[in-house]
């Protein structure tokens, strides 16, 4: 069965070497994996978990001289910020050529193995491996979707990587519906409010579908940015209570409301 998260994924390769193996390397710039001091593989064989952050000396300190080894590379803390990462590792050109499996456990690294046809944008998968490092097993099959909507041979964007992300947030819906691939704002706005209103969003759902709407489409997007910026529920209040003074036929709705001081949103804008 295929891996679900990378820490799956990272256990099924180390479970998956010879017994004779005894070094197995991950990097891991930003400490996603969260190990711990050990690790127990598919075989039942228990792994110490050695981490190098840059600091020669104090690795070599703590790293033992025998036993089954995972040296887990990770950026020193005050660079984990930066994006995309860069490790140094030419000083332990001794220990990558002993290693037993050199694994790039980062959501790039693995989805070029998962799905090695594809060009893979680095730094949108960085921005998204919060979700989509939890739901690995679902993107193969997205991306063949996706696939069947792309200009033929265009490398997947950010905005692909956003649709993925998605379509794991929401697997009943395919990841193509979350392209925003209109040729009018009209078309657009239909679809994000169909989408927002369809779904259960949690906030980080909720705005990763408001950036897709905003930054998605190759039209513009200005004259729906009032509808696209509003939170749901201001929406929501919106479209009711205009609704409502149209079934009444009150006039000039925009001044009553307004008027009513109910709306955090400037109703014209939304008009």
């Amino acid at each position: 069965m295929p891996a679900k998260t990378i820490l799956e994924h990272t256990l099924l390769k180390i479970s998956s070497l010879p017994g004779a193996a005894s070094l197995a390397v991950i990097f891991d710039p930003y400490a996603s994996l969260n190990l711990a001091e050990s690790i127990e593989d598919e075989q039942e064989r228990t792994w110490q978990v050695i981490q190098y952050d840059g600091n020669d000396l104090a690795f070599r300190k703590r790293r033992p001289k025998i036993g089954l080894q995972v040296i887990w590379v990770v950026l020193p803390d005050g660079q984990r910020l930066e994006m995309p990462p860069r490790l140094t590792i030419n000083s332990l050109a001794d220990i990558w050529f002993r290693a037993d499996l050199i694994l790039d456990a980062s959501l790039p690294g693995i989805l070029r193995e998962l799905v090695p046809s594809e060009t893979w944008p680095v730094l949108p998968l960085w921005e998204q491996t919060a979700i989509l490092g939890q739901n690995l097993q679902a993107i193969p099959a997205a991306v063949v979707d996706l696939r069947r909507y792309l200009d033929h041979n265009a490398a997947l964007d950010e905005s692909a990587v956003r649709a993925l992300a998605l379509h794991c947030l929401h697997p009943s819906l395919p990841a193509h519906e979350f392209l925003f691939q209109f040729d009018t704002p009209v078309l657009v706005l239909q679809k994000y409010l169909s989408l927002l209103w369809d779904g259960q969003w949690k906030e980080t759902g909720r705005k990763l579908l408001q950036t897709q709407a905003q930054k998605a489409p190759r039209i513009s997007t200005e004259s729906i940015q009032a509808w696209l910026n509003a939170t749901p529920r201001e929406l929501a209040r919106y479209i009711y209570l205009r609704r409502a003074m149209k079934r009444f036929a009150i006039p000039n709705p925009v001044n009553q409301l307004r008027g009513l001081s109910v709306l955090e949103v400037d109703p014209e804008l939304l008009e």
